[in-house]
């Protein structure tokens, strides 16, 4: 006679629990179980959203490249395009040190320079221009001329705002006379990274 009453409390108290379970109020509105692990799914699905973007963003800002050139050009031809071939840097792997381009993976805001070193030149009539590319328009300049009896480095620099799948590079302009692009040890280099991307 205990046993089957307390049977019957134990069963009575698991449905109450169950009904508390299943209905919970708030004020005079009440959330079912079934609707609250909705809710957290829903949640869940944005935190996941949220995390992906913010990887994302972290791959779109890590764009940057440093690259010299490893060998001496001498007497380079006019509108000769430049090859850095020694990578220094190359995060998000968007330069080519084969053909010496750097091609834009994402819309955005970059910078880039390039410094170029020459070596003492006892020729009064030379004159070198360096040229950063921007497709095959010419937006930056940097100018190593007349003689001198020292190194010579210089350096342009150019801030542009770049589609994606736009190629920057570097070429020679108004060569003449004897010329010398010193390479090895950092002496010329072409640089570029991404201020931020744009959506």
């Amino acid at each position: 006679m205990f046993l089957p009453k307390t049977l019957i409390l134990l069963i009575v108290c698991e449905t109450i629990s169950s009904i508390l379970l299943e209905n919970i109020d708030h004020g005079d509105q009440v959330i079912t179980r079934n609707e609250l692990d909705k809710e957290i799914q829903g949640l869940k699905a944005i935190i996941a959203q949220l995390n992906a973007t913010i990887v994302k963003e972290r791959t779109r800002s890590n764009v940057a490249f440093v690259a010299e050139l490893s060998r001496s050009i001498t007497n380079p031809t006019n509108n000769l395009h430049i090859v850095f071939d020694n990578v220094k840097l190359n995060a998000g792997n968007a330069y080519n040190p084969t053909h010496g381009i750097f091609v834009a993976p994402y819309p955005g805001i970059y910078h880039f320079a390039v410094e170029i070193t020459a070596p003492p030149n006892s020729d009064p009539s030379h004159m070198m221009h360096v040229r950063i590319m921007k497709k095959t328009q010419a937006v930056a300049v940097t100018f190593l001329d007349s003689n001198t009896h020292q190194y010579l480095r210089r350096t342009g620099s150019i801030v542009l705002q770049l589609n994606a799948g736009d190629d920057v590079w570097c070429q020679t302009e108004l060569m003449s006379g004897h010329n010398t692009i010193s390479g090895g040890d950092t002496y010329s280099m072409f640089s570029g990274f991404i201020i931020h991307p744009i959506y």
